[in-house]
């Protein structure tokens, strides 16, 4: 029910921007979706569509979604045959700056059964469950954060979707990469000019800029967890990822 008011919120917000270019940004949970979303919001050209949240890619859910389409898909299959679109772009995040991002959400909102579930934990230990993984006595679950990255990544390669890393998106992009090549397809080619005040803008829409910010007070001893084995292998596939992306 939650995904389908925020796939009207978005509709009745944009409708009236251009279709096209039309593409998709997938993304873990937590790894920047709202920064794609608000920064394509605070531009204020091209529609926005989603999200879409599946385990698998099916021409189905794209139907008749236009411009800027971003969501959740952990396996992206063919993009063409797949999703209709002709271009997506995963969206990625340090491994150590995502798990603390996702345990701040869980902090700040209890909405999801196994946010309530982990809410309460001590800040070590709900880290700890994000890294490591961890099953409610209700049967829901998290997977440890190296198969996520993994999930995602190879997915992303099979399908060829860009790779863009979200600090360099939030710092504006290094000049001629994938982050200046996305900001001029939701900014126009004189994105650059108002980047600056359209990444403020944007924080002051986000919801989840807004949940971040409420979940500071607590601390997440991520210096703890740097040699959590889980972690140590996402970081390394995110730096390889980086490493070799065209």
């Amino acid at each position: 029910m939650r995904v389908k008011l925020l796939q009207l919120k978005y509709f009745a917000k944009t409708f009236r921007r251009a279709t096209t270019p039309r593409f998709f940004v997938n993304s873990l949970p937590k790894s920047g979706t709202n920064l794609v979303v608000s920064l394509t919001e605070a531009y204020g050209l091209l529609r926005i569509s989603g999200p879409i949240i599946a385990t698998r890619a099916h021409p189905d859910l794209f139907r008749n979604r236009q411009g800027m389409i971003f969501g959740h898909v952990e396996h992206m299959g063919d993009l063409a045959r797949d999703t209709g679109v002709d271009k997506g772009f995963l969206l990625i995040r340090r491994p150590a700056d995502y798990a603390v991002s996702l345990a701040r959400y869980i902090v700040a909102s209890r909405r999801h059964p196994l946010h309530a579930a982990l809410h309460d934990l001590p800040p070590e230990e709900l880290l700890t469950a994000v890294i490591g993984g961890t099953r409610t006595a209700e049967g829901f679950s998290l997977d440890p954060v190296a198969t996520r990255y993994a999930t995602y990544l190879e997915s992303a390669k099979a399908a060829g979707l860009v790779l863009l890393d979200f600090d360099e998106l939030r710092a504006g992009g290094p000049a001629g990469g994938a982050e200046t090549a996305f900001l001029e397809l939701i900014g126009g080619p004189d994105y650059a000019r108002n980047f600056s005040a359209m990444l403020t803008r944007s924080q002051e829409t986000s919801s989840t800029f807004r949940h971040s910010l409420r979940a500071r007070a607590v601390e997440f001893p991520i210096e703890k967890m740097t040699g959590h084995a889980s972690l140590v292998a996402a970081e390394r596939m995110y730096d390889e990822a980086l490493r070799t992306r065209a």
